[in-house]
């Protein structure tokens, strides 16, 4: 996902945080990988597939902590504005990069379908301000994500203009969420900012309260028991199913989405705040790749479903089980190709852009 800065405190990355983000990334490279191989068939995907979907709700959780993090210090409309900027210069290029190929291979299949102005506007918009009805998907898949990420910093903007600590944040998004479920018959925008999906978001911001007061160093213990109760949650969850909850369209037009907060985010919540509170650092190997799956997640992300796109002429060709491994290990690979020779350059770039436009010059705050 988006939030691929590393989190600093005192010069010191929270490397279980770059873990976990690369977890939740390869979550959804092998539940992809599943549909695309049909390993297990039409059921056992349908019992392991939310695995992926949830790896999204833990990516919230994680942008809520750290643009928490991010703006602790910067209050006022100069600083609001930066943030925008450079929430923009990080997220925009790799996506849009791999968006321009996914319109030229739809285009060539005759599938780009239907809305494709409102789909490439939300593309270099990202929030979908020109929708009327419903959102228009993006020609990435995972662009629908993208576009909740950039709305959730438009409230983190909103908070540094105000000069509002990021824990009243979530007093406002809450708020926000609740007077949405009291308009009768809201517009497609209004439902789109008053999305119960926001929530997860403020859990995020939740989490990096309780670990800037120390209250997470304090009882380890509480939120590692805590953290497990999460895991078996969704365990439990996968197996039992979610019904329509598990569908996209009800997450995107908010009617199930705070059944998915409920069911999904909440137990995100607990385990990235285990993992932040009450787990030690990861070191050895499993540290090490760890964070490098952490660090290339969001080319990762942004890149595994069209590689699978195009082997899916080939891995028929091979059995079942080791077409789901060679689509794994070849996402996987592509997107950390991607992230050092696509994802670096085009932030530093893109980096350099905005520096000399917002600050002609002096140093600026990365978020």
């Amino acid at each position: 996902m988006s939030t691929l800065a590393p989190a600093v405190v005192s010069g010191t990355r929270i490397s279980s945080i770059q873990t976990l983000r690369g977890i939740a990334a390869m979550l959804v490279v092998v539940v992809h990988a599943l549909a695309f191989s049909d390993f297990l068939g039409s059921a056992g995907l349908n019992s392991v597939r939310y695995l992926g979907a949830i790896g999204v709700d833990i990516f919230f959780v994680i942008s809520g902590f750290v643009m928490a993090l991010s703006v602790q210090n910067r209050r006022g409309p100069r600083a609001a504005g930066d943030f925008l900027v450079l929430r923009w210069a990080r997220v925009a290029p790799p996506y849009i990069v791999v968006s321009v190929f996914m319109i030229a291979f739809l285009a060539a299949h005759d599938s780009l379908g239907p809305g494709p102005k409102k789909s490439l506007a939300n593309v270099f918009l990202f929030i979908p301000w020109f929708d009327s009805t419903g959102f228009s998907r993006t020609p990435l898949d995972v662009g629908w994500t993208l576009s909740l990420e950039f709305t959730f910093y438009l409230f983190v903007a909103v908070a540094v203009l105000l000069r509002i600590k990021a824990a009243y944040l979530i007093v406002i998004i809450v708020a926000v969420v609740v007077a949405g479920r009291l308009v009768p018959e809201p517009s497609f925008l209004v439902s789109w900012f008053t999305n119960p999906i926001f929530l997860e978001f403020a859990a995020g911001i939740a989490a990096y309260a309780l670990w800037r007061s120390g209250a997470l160093r304090r009882t380890p213990w509480l939120w590692r028991t805590l953290g497990i109760l999460g895991a078996v949650a969704v365990v439990i969850g996968c197996l039992v199913g979610y019904g329509e909850m598990g569908f996209l369209e009800r997450t995107l037009d908010g009617t199930m989405s705070l059944q998915r907060v409920l069911w999904w985010g909440i137990p995100a919540a607990l385990i990235f705040t285990a993992v932040v509170g009450g787990l030690p650092e990861l070191g050895g190997p499993i540290g090490h790749v760890g964070s490098k799956l952490g660090n290339a997640s969001y080319s990762i992300y942004l890149v595994h479903f069209p590689t699978m796109l195009l082997a899916k002429p080939f891995i028929g060709m091979l059995p079942q089980g080791l077409a789901f491994v060679v689509l794994i290990v070849g996402g996987t690979a592509v997107g950390m190709g991607f992230y050092r020779w696509a994802e670096l350059p085009l932030t530093r770039l893109a980096r350099r852009a905005a520096d000399r436009v917002l600050h002609v010059g002096a140093p600026s705050p990365h978020p």
